[in-house]
């Protein structure tokens, strides 16, 4: 992996990192790629956002095609499920996904969600009491949980091939198991995803599935 070296970053920027770095509970190498890979995704969106408006705008049809059907079963993982929890960008995706579809996930989810649940006790957002209603309301859903061991070596497989850690790709483990797909609000992972050019088994954002 092409590594690279930042120097003379401002102080501020450097304590702005750590701070996001504790409410993620991942170390600062982690939030600096995720920040990096977020940034250039983003902007390739926005790109093909602006071609798009220039063939409009040159007489071009770009409508798109009728959109699918709401899936029906698929695999969700953590950055799908933490949004039933708490209200944020794409959280009436997430209830309606839950509301139309069978719904399997893999039990590393929990952990996942259970960690930033205790960063933002952490940091004040919430209090102890909140943090245990809203894991009592994750256990809650009707979903399919599935233990990880089962796909612990063809996520790690799968994670050499992507170039991307295992505890996404147990996701994606999981769908390709059960033959259906993954759905996921995880930009950096579609990101992922789509540079390895990964077609073994449907993976969609939360957006395009409901």
């Amino acid at each position: 992996m092409t590594q690279i070296t930042i120097r003379r970053l401002d102080p501020g920027v450097i304590d702005g990192l750590k701070k996001r770095a504790a409410e993620a509970g991942r170390s600062m190498e982690e939030e600096a790629r995720r920040i990096l890979s977020d940034a250039v995704f983003d902007q390739q969106i926005a790109r093909q956002r602006a071609w798009l408006e220039d063939m409009k705008n040159c007489g071009v049809d770009t409508a798109a095609p009728a959109k699918a059907q709401a899936v029906k079963t698929a695999v969700c993982d953590a950055s799908v499920l933490f949004k039933l929890l708490v209200v944020e960008e794409d959280s009436e995706d997430a209830n309606r996904l839950l509301a139309s579809s069978q719904l399997a996930t893999s039990e590393l989810a929990f952990a996942e969600i259970g960690n930033v649940l205790w960063s933002r006790i952490r940091d004040g957002r919430f209090d102890i009491d909140a943090g245990q209603v809203l894991m009592q309301k994750l256990h809650a859903f009707p979903l399919d949980v599935r233990s990880i061991r089962p796909f612990l070596a063809r996520a790690l497989s799968l994670a050499a091939v992507v170039n991307h850690p295992i505890y996404d790709c147990l996701y994606l483990a999981l769908a390709e198991h059960l033959e259906i797909p993954l759905v996921t609000a995880d930009r950096r992972f579609l990101a992922a995803l789509h540079r390895a050019q990964w077609q073994a088994v449907e993976v969609m954002a939360l957006a395009a599935a409901v």
